[in-house]
């Protein structure tokens, strides 16, 4: 386990986690954009990406192509992990509560925003 400075290091509160390789950190709009609907959904990964190991996280890489187009940190790394259709963002909270030292509200508040972020890039559907 962690402390929460260890959680917001790790990515969903600075940084949101994920950066677009070939640019700038992938940052958005943290708080504002998050649809009310994505409360009730079950998140599920592109599957025109796949990923692989990156040091403590993940690449994800578009179908067809070699290089990575995003890098995702070991907390990104776990919610994209819980994106298969089965796990609402409520549950996706509540395992990372697990992992982490971090209370379920601010943790649900961070992966309704970063859930949000990866929607708005077509990473996942809601």
């Amino acid at each position: 386990m962690t402390d929460r400075r260890q959680f917001i290091k790790a990515g969903l509160v600075l940084g949101a986690g994920i950066v677009l390789l070939r640019g700038a950190p992938v940052l958005g709009r943290i708080g504002k954009d998050v649809p009310r609907s994505l409360l009730d959904s079950f998140p599920r990964r592109s599957p025109y990406l796949t990923s692989r190991p990156d040091g403590d996280g993940l690449v994800l890489v578009p179908s067809g192509h070699e290089e990575p187009a995003y890098r995702l940190n070991k907390v990104a790394s776990a919610i994209w992990e819980l994106c298969n259709g089965r796990h609402s963002p409520r549950q996706i909270a509540k395992v990372l509560t697990g992992r982490f030292e971090v209370s379920e509200d601010d943790c649900l508040k961070d992966v309704l925003d970063f859930l949000s972020l990866m929607h708005r890039e077509g990473l996942i559907s809601v």
